[in-house]
């Protein structure tokens, strides 16, 4: 490395996380206090101990993570002279920091401490779908809180128009899973979208919450014909085979060679 250059020793750690290393990815932030200062840092250390389970040390070391400066380039704090801080640059680390919070209360069980960093994540970040997916997926808002949720959104101010309407399309249809099933018409803004096998198979989400499971399976069989390892559609293809009582078609994907 470069004389310990901030953007060297912060790549560096993200090697050894990426290969798994994860108390010595820390020990190469913390021995330098990058952590106390850095809030790319300081996230990536938090992750390392969320890897081996320590959470209460994540937390330990997210706490104050708002108060350090938005801006990515750190110049005036104190750290060993050798490390050089001036060409550090992460995006959106400041959701990143309130998604990673949110998984850490729910690895604890704290729902409700969970569900604000989620929220949290994705006001800072419109784009943070894994915030939105979480939400949703584990169910921890009501449908009304949802749409209030998808309501108070900034997409004005951190999306263009054309973005701002596709993104809030995306997030609605797959919301609207709960709704009465209606005959399946594509908003306007999701035109572009309506062969994303994301969107088809939220729309089988509907049919499936409303019983229809013919029309759930029509569809799941469909876009498993395109992608058989789909992470959403294939679970939700079985629980409709085991409502249709599809006994051979559960036995069939039990046989299947995953590997």
């Amino acid at each position: 490395m470069s004389k310990d250059a901030l953007a060297d020793v912060y790549m560096h750690a993200q090697a050894l996380y990426l290969t798994k290393q994860y108390h010595r990815a820390a020990h190469v932030l913390e021995s330098r206090d990058l952590h106390k200062s850095e809030a790319a840092c300081k996230f990536l250390v938090a992750k390392c101990h969320v890897e081996v389970r320590e959470y209460q040390e994540a937390l330990d070391i997210l706490e104050g993570a708002d108060q350090i400066w938005k801006t990515p380039i750190r110049v005036n704090f104190t750290k060993p002279p050798s490390v050089n801080t001036s060409h550090l640059q992460v995006s959106n680390v400041h959701s990143s920091i309130s998604l990673l919070k949110g998984k850490i209360f729910e690895a604890l069980e704290n729902r409700v401490q969970a569900t604000e960093h989620y929220r949290e994540a994705l006001k800072q970040d419109v784009y943070c779908y894994e915030a939105f997916d979480l939400l949703v997926k584990h169910q921890m808002l009501s449908c009304e809180e949802e749409r209030q949720l998808i309501d108070s959104l900034p997409f004005t101010s951190q999306c263009s128009d054309d973005e701002a309407a596709i993104l809030r399309a995306v997030y609605m249809s797959i919301l609207k899973k709960y709704d009465k099933p209606s005959p399946i018409v594509t908003p306007d803004a999701l035109v572009p979208l309506k062969q994303n096998l994301d969107i088809i198979t939220s729309q089988a989400e509907r049919y499936y919450y409303h019983s229809d499971f013919r029309s759930t399976y029509n569809i799941t069989n469909r876009v498993l014909q395109t992608d058989p390892f789909h992470s959403t559609c294939l679970p939700l293809h079985i629980a409709t085979l085991v409502e249709l009582q599809k006994s051979n078609g559960c036995w069939m994907i039990i046989c299947t060679d995953w590997s």
